[in-house]
Formats: structure tokens, sequence, C-alpha cells
């Protein structure tokens, strides 16, 4: 291997390792490749597009393309061959930079120069243009930007001729524009990424890929976070509301922000309610009046026909009838006239009934918010009310705005008119109902006790299994699994309206892995602990209860046997079952079994199984034993065989080199010494669908070529593989369905002998004499692996060799295995025979 082979395969080396597969793109076939430089800008630069009209722009980034080839006598002789490329540099300016870029060979002349140049580029092209903000960019016709070569000399006052190898890309000025911006945009949203951030609602710190940020506050919230707020502010129908949830800031998020973030249904929805919203604004629109119709018709000015675009009925704006033309409303028919005055006279007495009575209602039953007037009625909770038209607090006993920061201060205050009035006309029992929701709201997560706003609702407990718990199947056959997790208990509860005083909460529970006879002994344990709690709050009793002793209290301990019988799961029967007095045990209506198929059920259990599992890795800190780097598990990935973890981004290009190498059949996990496979799931999870596509394919075609059984379509257009049947020499393609013989591979021939067969002998001998040339050829041109004896041809590059059969590294020169986490030593090393 030459000096200057070696110097250009080193320098290619540490320019990869120094720059993302997006700045440094390399030729696979031969010595060159692109470096697309990321020009980072001083903040406020502004850029400045002049032609028909004056735009200006602020922006953070902009590129700059050096492509380049290694001739053979780099870097000895020659310099490397380049071109430069730019949208937003002129010509003149590229051609400075070129001759800029041969200065600094000539002053580096023998040495590797390509991250002096890339170096120079991205740090001083600006200062060497004297490029400042702003920075203007003249349109001349089509072209951008526009240049002129008149009167253009270099820093020495030559005349300067425009460089060859500066190229600049024709884009129209719409897509220059949008190419620049596009850019600026792209690398701000890798740098805010990759940035850290605390979430202002739940204080976890993450990258910024998983926050959102509103552009016109520059506020910065976890997804999760922004998530559960728009879908509240959605479900509840203040789309008008939908703002920063930062105190007393008012910048709203864009559509493009909530559909990124929220469900298509739940999206469809906030679109369909801000339409709608926006459409009431309007002055100039006016509803079709056909009643399952109702679309928005838009006015054209001083006319009265409206055209529906939906129906397309023609009516008039005024009357909303039928279109009349120049015929004045008053001159429709007497016949109409007086039909439409008894319906209106009809409709204004049963709209003035209804309106007094509305009236009676709501000054009996409600009061106007103090902000924007809009009548609100209390069904219960605390005085502390929230207007669901402007979403202002207020106080419910003196109608006085409260401060939004801390709504609860007019309550606590001494000098206020209403201090410690917060719970003031509750009841006892539905303050103790409130109080009880609020309190284990804030105890439980929503996945836990989803919030409700009335008497009802659910409680999904897990059950903690101890360490090593197995589940044992019995039915036709036994199976017994591994589980960590089981699916919850669902509490379901309603409260009455003498609750806790006199009655206690009304439930049910539901369970796939309990019986209704064991769920029958806990509903009564319920009961009893309400006797024993009587008048008292009980909820957090029983979630307490049900999460903490149900596996003792019903005696189960592992592994927990469930018996399947016919179709439902799990098996029961009450005959001869007695509770622990050893009174006779009937089932409780309150015990409800979700019925699945025997399929279903297993499926269930471990599906729940995994994803809880998952949740709890997902929610762990790791530390990748590639890049150091440590996250949440969210990021990483675990092979499940031997437990090892790493970042998604490490072994995600980790499987695309062995992919692209066509090592499939090694695909395992990077830890030294260790044998364990990633999995066709694992990997499809983390690769592209294209490179995925390769892995399937190699993989299949690896697997068929280990089957001795299985051969292949001798027809150069179809090649599929085909499954041979015992002692028969007939192939049938099941691709081209082509019939062959599977030892001559020509057209099956029946009981015929193969004309190759009756020429075994001569085919026998010719084969003698060609291995006998191939060995001679191998024993002089290659030399046999240390590890596995495979042999192994050197073409050109360096003499650490890597095995293409079994992966392992060795020297060419003494044949002797190398470390492959410290390769360079064998070479660099004083005591080696192969130094230097």
């Amino acid at each position: 291997m030459s000096s200057n082979q070696e110097a250009q395969s080193d320098e290619l080396l540490a320019l990869a390792s120094i720059y993302d597969a997006e700045e440094f793109r390399r030729a696979e076939s031969s010595l060159k490749g692109e470096i697309h430089l990321c020009l980072e800008l001083s903040p406020d630069f502004k850029l400045q597009i002049r032609g028909e009209r004056r735009v200006e722009f602020d922006v953070s980034f902009l590129s700059l393309v050096l492509s380049f080839e290694f001739p053979l006598d780099y870097p000895s002789s020659s310099a490397p061959t380049f071109t430069l490329s730019s949208r937003w540099l002129s010509r003149v300016q590229m051609s400075l930079l070129c001759k800029k870029l041969d200065e600094i060979w000539e002053e580096n002349k023998g040495s590797v120069v390509l991250f002096t140049w890339i170096q120079f580029l991205k740090e001083e092209t600006l200062q060497f243009l004297k490029i400042q903000t702003p920075l203007e960019i003249t349109v001349s016709g089509q072209q951008m930007p526009s240049e002129s070569t008149e009167n253009q000399s270099d820093d020495r006052g030559e005349p300067l001729e425009l460089d060859p190898r500066a190229v600049q890309d024709a884009d129209t000025q719409t897509d220059f524009l949008t190419s620049l911006l596009d850019f600026n945009e792209a690398q701000k949203q890798k740098v805010f990424d990759a940035s850290i951030f605390c979430c202002g609602i739940c204080f976890c710190e993450n990258l910024g890929s998983s926050f959102t940020l509103f552009k016109e506050c520059q506020h910065v919230y976890c997804k999760a976070c922004i998530r559960e707020y728009f879908e509240i502010q959605i479900r509840d129908g203040t789309v008008q509301h939908l703002s920063c949830p930062e105190t007393d800031c008012t910048s709203m998020a864009s559509p493009a922000q909530v559909k990124a973030l929220v469900s298509q249904e739940v999206f469809a929805r906030y679109d369909r309610l801000l339409l709608q919203w926006r459409l009431n604004l309007m002055a100039d629109v006016v509803y079709c009046p056909r009643i399952n119709c109702c679309a928005p018709v838009l006015m054209e000015p001083d006319k009265t026909m409206g055209i529906c675009p939906m129906c397309r009925f023609v009516f008039c704006i005024l009357c909303n009838r039928g279109y009349h033309a120049l015929s004045l409303c008053k001159e429709i028919t007497d016949t109409i006239i007086t039909s439409i005055v008894q319906e209106e006279e009809e409709r204004q007495e049963i709209q003035e009934t209804q309106k007094r009575a509305d009236e009676e209602f709501v000054k009996k039953n409600s009061k106007q918010c103090p902000s924007c007037g809009a009548n609100i009625q209390k069904e219960m909770g605390c005085n502390k009310m929230t207007c669901t038209s402007c979403q202002e607090y207020f106080c419910w006993i003196c109608v006085t705005l409260l401060k939004r920061n801390d709504p609860y201060k007019h309550f606590s205050e001494a000098g206020s008119p209403c201090y410690n009035r917060l719970n003031s006309g509750m009841t006892s029992d539905q303050e103790s109902q409130s109080d009880e929701l609020l309190a284990l709201a804030s105890i439980y997560d929503e996945e836990e006790f989803p919030q409700t706003q009335s008497k009802l609702g659910e409680v999904h407990l897990g059950i903690e299994l101890p360490v090593n718990f197995k589940l044992l199947i019995k039915g036709e056959k036994s199976i017994e699994f591994d589980v960590s997790f089981l699916p919850p208990l669902v509490l379901s509860f309603e409260f009455p309206s003498d609750y806790p005083s006199s009655s206690a909460p009304t439930f049910t529970l539901s369970s796939r892995w309990l019986s209704r006879v064991q769920m029958s002994l806990l509903c009564k344990k319920l009961d009893e602990i309400w006797e024993e709690n009587k008048g008292s709050v009980v909820l957090f009793t029983w979630i307490q209860f049900l999460k903490e002793e149900t596996l003792q209290f019903l005696k189960i301990q592992t592994p927990l046997e469930i018996t399947v019988s016919g179709q439902q799961m799990p098996s029961e029967s009450t005959e001869n079952q007695s509770d622990d007095r050893g009174e006779p045990l009937e089932l409780d209506p309150r015990a409800v079994q979700d019925a699945d198929t025997q399929t279903d059920f297993l499926t269930s259990l471990l599906d729940f199984n995994e994803a809880q599992k998952q949740k709890v890795f997902d929610a762990s800190i790791f530390c990748c034993g590639i890049c150091f780097c440590e996250n949440l598990g969210s990021s990483f990935t675990l092979f499940k065989e031997c437990q090892h973890v790493y970042c998604k981004a490490c072994i995600r290009e980790y499987f695309e080199i062995q992919i692209r190498d066509g090592t499939v059949q090694h695909l395992s996990c990077p830890e030294t010494d260790c044998t364990s496979m990633a999995s066709p799931a694992q990997v499809k999870a983390l690769v592209s669908q294209e490179v995925f596509a390769r892995y399937d394919r190699l993989l299949l075609q690896w697997r068929l070529n280990l089957m001795a059984d299985v051969v292949y379509c001798p027809r150069m257009s179809c090649c599929a593989p085909v499954l041979m049947e015992p002692d028969k020499t007939m192939g049938i393609c099941p691709s081209c369905r082509f019939v062959f013989c599977t030892l001559c591979y020509q057209t099956y021939h029946g009981f015929s002998l193969c004309k190759d067969l009756q020429k075994e002998k001569e085919l026998n001998e010719i084969q003698r004499t060609h291995k006998k040339i191939d060995e001679e050829w191998v024993k002089k041109n290659s030399k046999p692996c240390p590890s596995c004896g495979a042999n192994i041809q050197k073409d050109e590059g360096c003499n650490k060799m890597m095995c293409i059969s079994c992966q392992e590294l060795f020297c060419w020169m003494c044949l002797t295995p190398i470390k492959r986490e410290n390769f360079r030593a064998h070479f660099t090393g004083p005591n080696s025979r192969c130094f230097l």
C-alpha cells in the first residue's frame, strides 16, 4: 500500500469520525465525496432579497457544498480536484474562495489539506468575503443571485476571471427563497432537538426532540404535557383559546403544531370547531337555509342571491326563501306572506314562553361571568369557578374575578369577604366526595385514575407481583410463563348522594385473570372494610387493600394456576365453595369477568406484561456502551437474550453497516464476546424500509443456502428457490412453473439418464484438473485466516485484514489475530514484529 493511498484512507476515516453522515458523504466505489458545510451566522443576522420587491428574513444558518476527488498522487504532489456550489453566493464570490483554497494547498503542499479547507470555509468564509448583516442578494431575471464580472478584481487589484470550479445552483426566485429558508429551519430544528430542556409543567428534563416550541413566545414544554393540554381544550370546545400554558402568555398554537401532537380524530374536531368559530366571526357568511344541509355560503357584496356550494340551492339571503330575482321580498304572494306571518307569530309565542322559562331558570340557578357575561351554572364542587366561554376564574359567592396565577388566594386572605369560604354552600357529603376525588387525582396518574367531573369513575389497579412470579395455564395442555405484571383490576364506582355519611359507594370489580369466585370474595371484603369505616371516605382504603393485599388475601402463590374450561377464561365452579368462615358462597353480581377465548386471554395477559415492562424500560435511565451518552430508555434498544442496552442511534448505524456489507448472519450484540443475535423485529424497528428489505432478502437467501433440499430455478430470469422432494429428481418452480431435472438443470426428461451423467467421468476429470489449478492459485495468491482457516486474498489497503467468513481481524504479514478494541497496537507497539 503506497504512502499516498494510506494518507487518503486515513484522511477519509478521520473526516467520517469528525462529521456526521449528513455533513460528510463519501462515495463507496472511489476516493471522492461531498461535504455539506453549515455556516453558523451571528445572532440577528438578516438576509435581504432585492428584486421586484425587497424582502428581509432572519436566518441563523446557510449552506455551502464542497465536492472533491483525490488524484493518485495526492497529497505528495497534486491537490484534490474540487468544486464549490452554493445557492446564495455569486460565482464571483465562490471564485475568490476557490483561489483561496488553492493558496492554502500551496502553503500545505505534501500534507493532507481537506480538513484545513473545511475549517476555513466553515469559520472564515463570511470574514474573508467581508459579508455583514444584512446580506444583500439581488435577483436578476430568474437566476439567483445575480452577478456581473465587469470591473471585478481580487484583493490584489488583478482582473478576476470566473473559476469553472465555482458552480451556482440555478433556481427560480421562489425555489431559491424556499430552499434557503427550509435549510435554515431544518438546522434550527436539529440544534433544538439535540439541546436539553426542562418542561415547565412536569419538570422533566429531556432532549428537544421530545419537546415542542411555541415560536411566538419561545416557551418550551414536553410533547406529552402539551398533547394532554391540547386534547382537554379541544374536548371542551375552547379551540379559540389554544394558547401557550405559561401564565399571562397569549401566544397561540399554530394548526400545524396541534396536528403534529394530537391524534387524527382530535385534530379533525379541532379543525371543524376552529372553522366554525371563524365563520361565525365573518359578517359576509350566511348558512344554507335547508335543514339537512346548513353549509356556509359566502355572500357577494351588494347582492341578495346566495348559492349553496354543497346542495346548489339558490336562495335570497334576506328572507331565506328560493331566490326571487328583482322582486322585493314584501311582494311575494299573499299566501306565502300570510303563512310566514302565522308561522312567525306562533314561533315568537313559543320562543317568548321558552325565553321566560329559560330566564327564570337561569336567574334561579346560574350567575353571570364577571368577565364576559356568560351565564354559568354550578352543579357541584368548590366556589372557585371557571367560565366555559372565556376561561376566566371567578368566585361563585361574590362574583369577583380571581387572579389566574393564584385563584385560591381570594379564599385564604383574612381581609377577603369570602375568607375561608372555598367550600361554603356544599353539604358535608358533597364536600367529602369532592375532596376525595381531588386527593385521588393527586395521588394516582391519569392511567390509573382517569379524571372525572361527576360522581362516578374507574380505578385501574396494578397488582405488584413478587420476583420470578409464574403463571400456569391449565387446559388441553399446560403452559407456564414468567410474568412481572398482570392486567389491572378495574374498580368502577359511583357515589350516592348520602356517601359517606350513610351509604357506601356502589361498585363493580372486573378482571381478566381472577375467577368470579375470587372477585366475589374481594367484594365481600370491601363491604367489611366499609362497615369498619362507615361514615368516613373509604375509596383510598379499598384501593390500597386491592393493590397490596389481594394476593395474600386470596392465598395466591407462584405459580398462579388458571384452568381453561371450554372457551371462557378462567374457569370456575361454585359447587362446595365457601368463604373463610365456612359459609356457602354465592357469586356476587358486582364481580364482572371479561369473557375471552383462550387465545385472546393468553394474548391479552402477555401483551399487557410486555407493554408494562417496556413502559418501565422507557422510563429508566441508561448509558450507551458505544457513545457513552445517558438518556431515557425510550431512546435505547434492548437485546433480550443478553440484556445488553445501547442507544438506538448507535445500533441503527451498526445494523446499517452490517446489512450494507451483506453480513446479516452476524447481526449480533456489539458487546465484546457476546453472541446473542438481533431479532428481525428489532432490526425492522430501527432501520429504514429499504435497508430492512435488503436485510430480509439476504437473510432468506442465507438460510435457503443452508438447506440441502433447496435448489434454484435454472431460468436466468427467475432463479426462485425450489423445494426438492425426497428421492425425486423433478423440480417444479413455484414462480414460473418451469419443470426441470434437479441433477442436470435441463427440462425434465423422465426416466432417461441425464446427458451430464453419461459424461460424468469426463466432468470429474475436468473438475479434478480445475481443482488442482485452483489450489495452486490459492496457495500462491492468498493466506488462510488464523481463526477459521478461510482463504483470504488481499487486493489493496493496509495490512489490517478482516476475514469475510468469521469477521475476525488479523495481520496480513504475520497472520496473527488482532484484538478488535485496539487493533493499532499490533503495528505501533515497539515489541511487535510488524512495528510500523
